[in-house]
């Protein structure tokens, strides 16, 4: 009696640990793979449009934050630009179709927001 609890025990032990050590797999891949996504996401590999965005970016100072939109595939993506550096802030979540062709064409090149109320204007304009 005492032999079969055990091993019934020991499988069940098993059997919760492969769950989990599958679980975590799928998690590390799941991650490397956002990772990759939103690293291509930050640094476009056309360098004529990476250009595009940034020629008309004043020098910044050490306390400048700017804001930059760019049309992404789910919306209008938002992110600071900092000392050299974008980091990824959120997503507009809109239905792109609507937008005329004029202001697609103008976030897909990247649209520079200096303050925060612009930022809040630019998404009161798109959020309405």
């Amino acid at each position: 009696m005492a032999k079969k609890m055990f091993r019934s025990l020991m499988v069940g032990l098993i059997v919760f640990a492969t769950a989990v050590l599958a679980g975590y797999l799928s998690y590390l891949g799941t991650y490397r793979y956002q990772s990759q996504k939103l690293q291509q996401t930050l640094h476009p590999t056309d360098s004529a449009l990476a250009a595009s965005v940034y020629q008309d970016t004043p020098p910044l100072s050490a306390s400048d934050v700017l804001y930059l939109a760019r049309l992404e595939h789910d919306g209008i993506s938002i992110y600071t630009f900092e000392n050299g550096r974008e980091s990824f802030l959120y997503t507009l979540h809109i239905y792109t179709g609507d937008l005329p062709e004029a202001d697609r064409t103008r976030l897909t090149q990247g649209v520079l927001l200096k303050t925060r109320q612009e930022l809040a204007s630019f998404e009161e304009d798109y959020n309405s």
